[in-house]
């Protein structure tokens, strides 16, 4: 007997499937859906009060759904929060760093329990953004720490243009 093996196609890179955010009385989230494929470019567009920072808080396990369900990387956003986090950058749209420590010290303050190491290009980008030991750069590090946590894409934790 021979066995023909079927390349199969990667999972998506993000799936959503009916998801909703109440809080209270509003719904902030009504049955979502959409995928991306893994490598693809996605822009997630709308108007103030649409849903959409509320979408991402829940994509990024930072808000729980009141139903539906979204994956992220294969796992679920609800049931394998640590899974989605281990697969994702993220870059707030004002910067979180902690400006009395080196862009060093915040990239290791950032990935605190991530398990896997900076790549030794990361380093030495971190070391050129803060000089000689300086203050970190308020739009770069974040970039690099993103980038740190899923280094795969052009796009790869890439925030929007500055407003």
């Amino acid at each position: 007997m021979i066995a023909i093996t079927v390349p199969t196609a990667p999972p998506p890179a993000i799936s959503v499937r009916g998801l909703v955010k109440r809080f209270g009385e509003i719904e902030a989230v009504r049955g979502v859906e959409f995928e991306v494929e893994t490598g693809e470019v996605f822009g997630f567009l709308g108007p103030n009060g649409a849903g959409k920072t509320t979408t991402i808080n829940m994509l990024c396990t930072l808000a729980k759904p009141t139903s539906g369900s979204a994956m992220v990387a294969g796992h679920d956003v609800v049931r394998e929060r640590d899974g989605v986090r281990r697969n994702i950058g993220l870059v707030f749209q004002d910067p979180t760093l902690d400006g009395y420590l080196t862009a060093e010290q915040n990239l290791k303050l950032s990935l605190a329990g991530d398990l896997r190491p900076p790549s030794p290009h990361l380093h030495a980008t971190l070391l050129e953004l803060s000089g000689e030991g300086g203050p970190p750069l308020a739009r770069e590090v974040p970039d690099a720490i993103a980038s740190a946590r899923r280094p795969t894409g052009p796009a790869a934790g890439r925030p929007p243009p500055s407003r």
